[in-house]
C-alpha cells in the first residue's frame, strides 16, 4: 500500500510538469499539504494539490515547486528509487545541513527538460521532499537557493 501511494505521488509530480494551470484552492499566500502548512513563495501559485503533495509554477512557468510529506512509516530511499525508476538522474550532492528543526540533503537532479535541486528536509520520523525545478538553466541558482529556503523555513505544523 505504501509503494502505491509513493508510486500515485510521483506520478502525479510527472503529470503536473506538463499539465496547464487548474483552478486551485483559494490559497493565496499559505499553503497546506499532509499535516503542514507553509507559505506559498512570491511569485509562485499553487497549480493542484492532494493529502500528500502540492505542485506550484511561478508566473512565468519557468520554474516549479514540488512538495511530498512522506508518511512517518515510509522510508525515504523508497521514494529516491521511485523517483529513478522515472527518469530523474541524481548528479551530486550539494551539501547536508540543519536548518530549524529539519536536516536537509540537497541533491542536483535533471528529469526531461528541468534541472533542478530535491531537498529532503528530515526530523526524526517526518520527512518531506521538496524539489524546485528549472526549465532554463540560467535560472538555476550558482549559490543558496534562497526561494527554497525560506520555503522550508516557513513549514510549519498544520494544527
Amino acid at each position: 500500500m505504501r509503494f502505491k501511494n509513493i508510486f500515485l505521488s510521483v506520478m502525479i509530480l510527472i503529470l503536473a510538469g506538463s499539465m496547464t494551470a487548474i483552478a486551485a484552492a483559494d490559497t493565496d499566500d499559505f499553503g497546506i499539504v499532509g499535516d503542514k502548512a507553509f507559505t506559498v513563495p512570491e511569485d509562485f501559485e499553487i497549480i493542484n494539490m492532494s493529502d500528500s503533495n502540492v505542485y506550484m509554477e511561478n508566473s512565468d512557468g519557468n520554474q516549479s515547486f514540488v512538495i511530498t510529506v512522506l508518511d512517518e512509516d515510509t522510508d525515504p530511499e523508497v521514494l529516491m528509487q521511485v523517483y529513478e525508476d522515472s527518469g530523474y538522474t541524481f548528479n551530486k550532492t550539494y551539501s547536508v545541513y540543519q536548518r530549524g528543526i529539519y536536516r536537509i540533503t540537497e541533491l542536483e537532479f535533471t528529469y526531461k527538460d528541468y534541472i533542478g535541486i530535491l531537498f529532503i528536509c528530515q526530523n526524526g520520523n517526518e520527512c518531506i521532499f521538496i524539489s524546485h525545478g528549472f526549465l532554463d538553466k540560467n535560472d538555476f541558482p550558482t549559490g543558496d537557493d534562497k526561494v527554497a529556503l525560506e520555503l522550508i523555513s516557513s513549514i510549519t505544523d498544520n494544527i
